[in-house]
């Protein structure tokens, strides 16, 4: 099996509907907007969790279905001993409540980790778009502050030098900003709930791929961990492990230093200074974890 490549199909499956709980969490908070005046991002993003939590349930559960059984296939390899069938009914019987205990405890983690991103992107759009909106008023107060102090004081030089002067491109400049400044104060709301929108819509889709690379990524390394140390236990094996990085030029500097690394199966990983059991191991930052595409290789030691 060629697990970036089963990787990917299970994530393109789950982008999509990530992406339509975004859309209609923007599109709420946009409502919201309209008619309040206002958003509440913390209580916008708490509503939609129970959704994210439905989601990452879901891919988590499928990943696991995927990759959590590679080492007992009867032509698997690398783990190369028999399995009796007391030992694996045992392995099987005990990954399944491992399994969903981790689906329970993880998907909470992470849809509490969207959640509250979520409720810090909504917040930060709706302060950037206000923001805006306020700099694209107070531009306009200027220029018309500066065109009536302009007519005002061409006026006062005529009216000393006794003679009139042409204020009619002033005058209409002057006409034309503050109709400006008029229809800007009049859609307001409008153009708030517009920025807010475009700034939420940029970032759905990455947004949405991210999430969707976490769950598998994180479901496929602890499947895998789990299921080679259930037969090690059960058969009495001694595993060993090796970190495998995909070798191109989008590999971190710190994967790249760990691809061939080899450990015994419980011990951990020295990636970038941090220890990990598998790639994207809780414990690492996001800088060493976040869109990570190396995996495990078990063997027999």
């Amino acid at each position: 099996m060629n697990i970036d490549i089963e990787k990917r199909k299970i994530e393109s499956r789950y982008i999509k509907p990530i992406r339509a709980i975004f859309r209609q969490m923007n599109q709420d908070a946009i409502n919201l907007y309209k008619a309040t005046k206002s958003v509440n991002a913390e209580s916008v993003a708490r509503n939609y969790n129970p959704d994210f939590l439905k989601v990452s349930k879901d891919c988590l559960r499928e990943t696991i279905q995927t990759f959590g059984y590679l080492e007992r296939k009867p032509n698997k390899k690398a783990i190369d001993a028999e399995i009796s069938q007391d030992q694996l009914e045992n392995i099987n019987k005990e990954f399944e409540r491992l399994a969903i205990l981790f689906i329970a405890t993880e998907s909470e983690r992470q849809a509490l980790y969207i959640q509250n991103t979520n409720a810090k992107e909504l917040s930060e759009a709706q302060i950037n778009a206000l923001t805006k909106n306020i700099r694209k008023e107070a531009r306009l107060q200027t220029i018309i502050q500066e065109l009536e102090a302009r007519i005002m004081q061409i006026r006062f030089q005529g009216f000393i030098q006794g003679r009139e002067t042409d204020l009619s491109k002033l005058n209409s400049k002057l006409a034309k900003y503050k109709k400006e400044l008029a229809a800007l104060q009049e859609t307001k709301d409008n153009e708030v709930a517009k920025e807010i929108n475009i700034a939420l819509d940029k970032k759905e889709e990455s947004r949405a791929e991210l999430i969707a690379e976490t769950l598998v990524g994180s479901a496929e390394s602890w499947s895998r961990q789990e299921e080679a140390t259930l037969i090690a236990l059960n058969l009495g094996l001694q595993i060993k492990k090796v970190w495998r990085g995909f070798l191109d030029d989008r590999i971190r500097p710190n994967h790249l230093a760990a691809n061939g690394q080899t450990v015994p199966l419980n011990q951990n990983f020295i990636v970038g200074g941090y220890l990990a059991q598998t790639p994207r191991d809780s414990r690492l930052p996001a800088s060493e974890s976040s869109r990570c595409r190396c995996y495990v290789e078990y063997s027999r030691v």
